[in-house]
């Protein structure tokens, strides 16, 4: 399918400044996200985008049948990185998950969700000079909390949250829950509903691995009965068979963890009391990411106190102090108790260098093979 942008790589004619140019032709559909992201960047441009990991947009304009959005050059994404790289530890996916928040607090007070967080939007800045640097990019399918976005299908398939497939209020907490699976990914190198063709089939994985949302969310859901059964006062998932009258598709077969904890089958067993701390809060503040019940998650702030993310449970180690926050942390209590740790400008300033096919937004990352996770 025709790509909905391309990327140019550029350099300013006056300050001989590399930059990403991100080119739309003008039709309506290209032309309406377009509109949507520069409104995004001009909320977002009140932010610090070094302080709070976010993308530095610096002009936007018109030449011939494109309108062109000019972003700072960033290095590399992380798909593209895990794909050279293989999967990281969690000592390397710390100062990753630490800067997200950041980026999704300093969103929050400024009433954006994201809705597009996956590993082709966040992008290493310069891997080299500053190891694991990163900002999150692509606003173009970014909303407002404050609007009505029920019933609306957002997210990639297989980063969508419960609470989108089952009909249910959109809040920020969906950019948590594709956060969690965002690293998820990165510890593991693999999409963690990977496999998966439908909605039905992510639900499906979801319930397995994390259980199903509660009976009140479900009955909440104009959607529930999609994928869900109501008999005898209670919610049951309902059986591939139920669901399609002849299917030869079983997401589940092949697939041998049973709860996210079985996710450190990825890794060699750790080789101190210390490294196996680490890898138990790391899981801890995944699983807390990835509650079924929107309600349940973190909000950004309460996430960044984890003990993950504060290194409380390495007390030998310095603190990693590289955390910026937005305001003071949050006193809303949650029910998450049982979770350990808990403007415009004329075209002449850009000289075309390469042009680099991008991905359509909300289609997920680029490479979906579809193969089961272990």
């Amino acid at each position: 399918r025709e790509n909905m942008w391309q990327i140019a790589h550029c350099t300013t004619l006056g300050t001989k400044e590399n930059v990403a140019v991100k080119i739309f032709k003008k039709n309506p559909n290209k032309l309406q996200i377009a509109v949507r992201e520069l409104q995004m960047m001009k909320k977002i441009n009140n932010l610090d985008p070094d302080k709070y990991n976010l993308v530095r947009h610096i002009e936007f304009f018109s030449h011939e049948n494109f309108v062109c959005l000019v972003f700072e050059k960033l290095d590399k994404n992380l798909n593209d990185f895990i794909k050279q790289n293989g999967k990281l530890n969690v000592k390397e996916i710390r100062p990753i998950a630490q800067q997200m928040l950041v980026a999704l607090d300093a969103l929050k007070h400024i009433d954006v969700i994201h809705t597009d967080i996956k590993p082709d939007n966040v992008m290493l800045v310069d891997h080299r000079r500053q190891p694991f640097k990163i900002k999150l990019i692509d606003f173009g399918v970014a909303v407002l909390a404050s609007q009505n976005n029920q019933g609306k299908i957002m997210q990639p398939l297989i980063y969508r949250s419960p609470e989108v497939m089952l009909g249910l209020p959109v809040t920020a907490a969906i950019d948590m829950w594709s956060l969690g699976c965002l690293l998820a990914y990165l510890y593991t190198g693999k999409h963690l509903y990977e496999g998966a063709a439908c909605e039905y089939d992510v639900m499906r994985l979801i319930v397995h691995l994390q259980g199903q949302p509660s009976n009140r969310l479900l009955s909440a859901g104009n959607k529930a009965q999609n994928f869900f059964k109501y008999t005898k006062g209670k919610w049951n998932l309902k059986t591939p068979k139920e669901k399609y009258s002849e299917t030869t598709h079983d997401v589940l077969k092949g697939v041998h963890i049973q709860s996210l904890n079985d996710l450190t089958m990825c890794h060699p067993k750790p080789k101190s009391e210390k490294e196996s701390n680490d890898m138990q809060a790391f899981l801890s503040l995944i699983t807390w990411m990835l509650h079924p019940d929107f309600d349940r998650r973190p909000n950004p702030s309460d996430a960044l106190q984890h003990s993950f993310i504060e290194e409380k449970h390495l007390t030998e180690l310095p603190k990693n102090d590289t955390v910026a926050k937005l305001g003071e942390p949050t006193s809303i209590s949650h029910p998450n108790e049982e979770v350990p740790g808990a403007t415009a400008r004329t075209a002449t300033s850009a000289l075309i260098v390469n042009i680099v096919p991008a991905d359509d937004p909300g289609e997920g990352p680029s490479s979906l093979a579809r193969h089961q996770f272990y």
